[in-house]
């Protein structure tokens, strides 16, 4: 009981502190421009919330970060699933892993802002950079998988389905649904980035570009908030429909 009670706690401490040292710092710049008071953001806040293009805003970014997580994740399976059973897959994949981790999100951002059409911009840089993150996520989830379990299963003759499904899909759904949280929202924020150099019409990073242009920083803030809250809940959503299905499959 003591545990759930500070686990609520604690969050709330902790926003405390980063809005009242946010209060002391605004008020001692005195700019606006550099920092507006929380006062002035929720207000922007509590507009934005309040008007229908926002929800268009909203739903144009969550449609990309959604379709753009599907379809990473799905070939980010099958690529860890290949180097699993075949070594030869694991040692093509990890130069070719290496690689893109190693080119800076903002280059490729650059490169693509003129060859594609703005609206796939965000989702193909969210593909490259997030393929390999989920590829090592899913692969070394199931490399931590005890393997002296699974040759007890083979010398036990269990049915090959009953070795994925009970023992590997059991063993690496801790650690793969916290990595699956982590990179969701990260996710998030990499598309709304991207949104704000490509410049995609009706989303929440250009529109939050657009603020910035016209020195409407506390608007930039609001939209900030909007993103960190979004983040947020997406991780807690991912954790908490995977903590039912671990405590279901139980």
């Amino acid at each position: 009981m003591k545990n759930k009670i500070w686990n609520i706690l604690f969050p709330i401490i902790t926003i405390l502190i980063v809005f009242i040292l946010w209060t002391i710092y605004s008020f001692s710049v005195d700019n606006s421009l550099i920092c507006p008071t929380p006062k002035a953001t929720f207000k922007e806040f509590l507009h934005y919330i309040s008007t229908s293009k926002f929800y268009t805003y909203l739903f144009n970014t969550l449609g990309r970060a959604v379709k753009s997580f599907i379809i990473s994740f799905i070939v980010a399976f099958f690529m860890a699933i290949l180097s699993k059973m075949f070594n030869i897959c694991r040692k093509i994949f990890l130069p070719f892993n290496g690689i893109i981790r190693g080119i800076p999100t903002m280059s490729i951002i650059l490169m693509l802002a003129y060859s594609l059409d703005k609206g796939d911009v965000p989702i193909i840089v969210s593909l490259i950079v997030l393929l390999p993150m989920l590829y090592s996520i899913i692969l070394g989830s199931l490399d931590n998988v005890d393997n002296k379990i699974i040759e007890m299963a083979e010398i036990y003759k269990v049915q090959k389905k009953d070795i994925i499904f009970k023992i590997y899909l059991r063993e690496i759904a801790k650690p793969l649904i916290e990595g699956i949280a982590t990179a969701a929202s990260f996710n998030l924020k990499l598309i709304i980035s991207a949104e704000a150099i490509s410049f995609p019409i009706s989303c929440i990073g250009t529109q939050m570009k657009y603020e910035q242009i016209n020195l409407e920083m506390a608007k930039v803030f609001a939209l900030t908030i909007v993103a960190v809250a979004l983040g947020a809940l997406i991780e807690a959503i991912i954790r908490g429909i995977g903590h039912v299905l671990v405590r279901w499959d139980k």
